[in-house]
């Protein structure tokens, strides 16, 4: 999605808007989501791919759960209940 949205791996606040403004409440005002690429952005005009990135990973704090389930995630392709292994 982001690279057909964003080919140079860049984006602004106005294509930041379009692409995420339908996941976000509609209640929330244009200072907010400015707000939210301001700091995703990390206060410059432009946010990379990397910023973005790194964002989303500070707003989500791994546990040892989320690490597994990443991990079988990684593996199998999916969730999982139960990790197979045949000898």
């Amino acid at each position: 999605m982001l690279l057909q949205e964003c080919p140079t791996g860049r984006m602004r606040v106005a294509k930041f808007k379009k692409m995420f403004g339908t996941y976000l409440p509609a209640r929330l005002n244009d200072e907010y989501i400015l707000r939210l690429f301001t700091a995703f952005a990390n206060g410059k005009e432009e946010m990379t791919f990397q910023d973005l990135m790194e964002s989303l990973a500070l707003l989500c704090i791994p546990t040892p759960e989320t690490n597994a389930v990443w991990t079988i995630r990684m593996i199998k392709g999916y969730d999982a209940d139960a990790i197979t292994q045949t000898v």
